[in-house]
């Protein structure tokens, strides 16, 4: 199952950095991870929440072990294709849902939760 971004390609396009079978530590695909980072940004934005750190994007309970290079690459991919917005925290720079972001995941979360229940097995703790 591949989701696209509306945008004509598949989130998987986005090119991992390491390429294995799926569902292990550090070894999920691309799609998966960008699931589960929209769902919080989604979250975040619903609650009013300001922006996410890319560490704590990192950390998100069932997320697989990350390296926060990986996930600062998807994230910039969001970003370039207008659904995440850039926001500094002192120093340091956090992402949020923007509108069209937030539009999208309302669009298409709906859908997701076959995508969903296919991995929760794998799932950290």
């Amino acid at each position: 199952m591949y989701l696209t971004l509306g945008f004509g390609e598949r989130l998987s396009e986005v090119g991992s950095e390491r390429r294995g079978s799926p569902r292990r530590r550090g070894l999920w695909p691309d799609d998966w991870v960008i699931l589960i980072m929209m769902g919080e940004l989604f979250e975040m934005r619903r609650q009013g929440k300001g922006a996410s750190a890319v560490h704590h994007l990192s950390t998100l309970p069932g997320m697989p072990t990350q390296r926060d290079q990986r996930i600062r690459r998807l994230v910039e991919y969001l970003c370039d294709k207008g659904l995440v917005t850039k926001v500094a925290i002192g120093e340091r720079t956090g992402y949020e849902l923007n509108r069209e972001g937030e539009q999208w995941w309302i669009r298409y979360s709906p859908g997701m939760g076959l995508f969903r229940s296919l991995h929760e097995s794998d799932a950290n703790p």
